[in-house]
């Protein structure tokens, strides 16, 4: 019961966090001035999580840091650009498709086996994010093709860095050394990235990208809990109910309207919650 609710905290700081992005998005702030600020408050969250400066480097560690930074970076990229080009609550949905390519991808590469109830969650989880990003008389400005491709190519990469943690965390014990590398690689690209653009000096989209960093990273703390505890394509699917937390986030905060499918939605993703609870 632990690891469902550490997913269940991992899904409320995800959305949280996804707060402060909001803010960042209607001061039109652009990706390379906010992500280096994101990423070194995650890598401090981390290092002070760890209780140590770094942790003991080691081939498969750093690896698996490198590999879940790129995949991060690899999701975060295709999805602003997916967003820029095709329609919002389409593309949300697309990517997180996430909940579904992970428990398969899990089944193909490391025989990680659900049962039936646990299955019925995923799909549950999976139709309530789509409900509550459903969205009326959207048009894209992108070909289908395009931004289908690049919203799915960031569902691959979330799967792939939650499948390279779950390993990470059976490796260490709780996986948090293998994001301290993670994170620590995406500061240095993203830092590079910003200092390539020689953007001017102005300091509040990186106090904005800290926050989003601390609550994420936080965040990610207790999916790697939920992991060690969990089956990994579960917990993949059950955190899409961060979703459903956004969208209540952003009812409260910003005064949006919720319709009945968003309704729905975060119906669903509450009965995945119980249905993994109670039919484990």
């Amino acid at each position: 019961m632990l690891w469902i609710l550490s997913t269940f905290m991992a899904a409320l700081l995800f959305a949280a966090s996804s707060m402060v992005n909001k803010v960042a998005m209607q001061e039109d702030t652009p990706a390379d001035r906010l992500l280096p600020g994101t990423f070194l408050a995650g890598f401090v969250i981390l290092l002070i999580k760890q209780g140590r400066l770094m942790p003991q480097p080691s081939f498969p560690l750093v690896l698996s840091g490198l590999g879940m930074s790129l995949l991060s970076m690899l999701n975060c990229v295709c999805i602003l650009l997916a967003i820029k080009g095709g329609p919002v609550g389409k593309v949300a949905a697309v990517a997180g498709s996430h909940s579904v390519i992970t428990p398969l991808l899990a089944w193909v590469l490391f025989a990680e086996k659900l049962n039936l109830w646990q299955w019925l969650a995923v799909a549950v989880a999976t139709l309530g994010m789509v409900l509550v990003q459903r969205r009326q008389g959207e048009e894209s400005r992108m070909a289908t093709w395009k931004w289908f491709g690049l919203a799915f190519l960031g569902a691959i990469g979330s799967s792939g860095e939650t499948l390279i943690l779950d390993k990470t965390t059976v490796l260490q014990g709780d996986g948090i050394a293998g994001l301290v590398w993670s994170y620590f690689f995406s500061f240095i690209f993203t830092s590079l990235w910003f200092l390539r653009r020689r953007q001017r000096h102005y300091q509040r989209p990186f106090y904005l990208g800290a926050a989003d960093g601390a609550l994420s990273a936080v965040g990610m703390i207790f999916f790697a809990y939920a992991l060690h505890g969990g089956p990994a394509g579960l917990v993949a699917a059950l955190s899409t109910s961060a979703v459903g937390l956004r969208a209540i986030g952003g009812r409260v905060f910003f005064g949006e309207q919720l319709s009945g499918w968003t309704w729905l939605g975060i119906g669903l993703a509450v009965l995945a919650f119980g249905l993994v609870s109670f039919f484990q």
